[in-house]
């Protein structure tokens, strides 16, 4: 969900490198963390891990809306000012 608003909002990351994961390999979805990633919107485990196959706590997902939220805020303040 996250990686569409930001493709749909132009935020593209198709170049960006995934940091290295050791759970690299459970992770299905792979291209769509990119612009996540990229942008800053999530990031690894202190241990590099991302726990695909865990639950996500409020918490977390509340930290993920902020930093996406904060993300469009600055590109609209941006385009809005015309850049300044």
């Amino acid at each position: 969900m996250v990686s569409r608003v930001l493709k749909s909002n132009g935020f593209s990351a198709s170049d960006t490198e995934i940091p290295t994961l050791k759970d690299h390999a459970e992770i299905r979805f792979l291209d769509e963390l990119k612009p996540i990633f990229a942008y800053k919107i999530m990031k690894s485990f202190p241990d590099q891990t991302f726990r695909p196959k865990e639950g996500v706590t409020r918490a977390q997902t509340a930290a993920v809306i902020y930093n996406m939220y904060t993300l469009l805020q600055k590109q609209d303040q941006e385009n809005n000012n015309g850049g300044t």
